[in-house]
């Protein structure tokens, strides 16, 4: 891991945690990070799996089924992370802002303050961007399912469209949960989501 990706990721969580960025150790941050990749790499490596393998025993009803599964569930993710009303996490607020600086330079040439900034408007801002990100990678689906399907690479198809679903339910899902506060340090402290 670069040192700056884990410089960003410690204070993300030291902000998420309610601790100071000195008192996050490095292993923590990658041990945090391991667990949180560890269940969607396993969900994403056994839907292709089973995609896969239901298309070699020719059971091509079964995995089409599977496809519109997936997508049905991510569908789900998505409406409860857009319908979700809870202000952001300290640590994604605290990304929010920086996010939101970086793009006040980009447009007007001078950076907003994060605490001229409220947390609803962070908010609104976050959701903003959720709901481009959506809505790029559906377009982004519905172009590759129509181009491929029309030169008749259903397969091709298929397997895309499963990624880019797999790529936002993955994100959904980490919308959607906390980042807890190491079992090292206790009940004690806060924790946040």
């Amino acid at each position: 891991m670069k040192p700056e990706t884990l410089k960003t990721l410690k204070q993300f969580l030291a902000a998420e945690w309610g601790m100071g960025v000195d008192e996050v150790r490095d292993e923590q941050v990658v041990s945090h990070y391991s667990k949180r990749w560890a269940i969607p790499t396993f969900i994403v490596l056994a839907t292709f799996a089973i995609y896969f393998w239901l298309r070699f025993t020719g059971r091509l009803w079964l995995a089409a089924g599977l496809v519109v599964f997936v997508s049905i569930i991510v569908g789900s993710l998505i409406v409860l992370v857009l319908r979700s009303k809870s202000a952001l996490t300290p640590g994604r607020l605290r990304r929010t802002h920086e996010v939101m600086s970086e793009v006040a330079v980009l447009s007007s040439g001078s950076a907003c303050e994060p605490g001229a900034v409220s947390p609803d408007e962070a908010r609104g801002f976050a959701m903003r961007v959720w709901r481009g990100l959506v809505f790029q990678i559906i377009v982004a689906i519905i172009i590759i399912n129509v181009v491929c399907r029309l030169l008749g690479a259903n397969v091709v198809s298929d397997v895309a469209t499963l990624a880019l679903l797999c790529v936002l339910g993955v994100l959904s899902g980490w919308q959607l949960s906390p980042h807890r506060q190491p079992e090292s340090h206790g009940r004690s402290g806060r924790e946040v989501g």
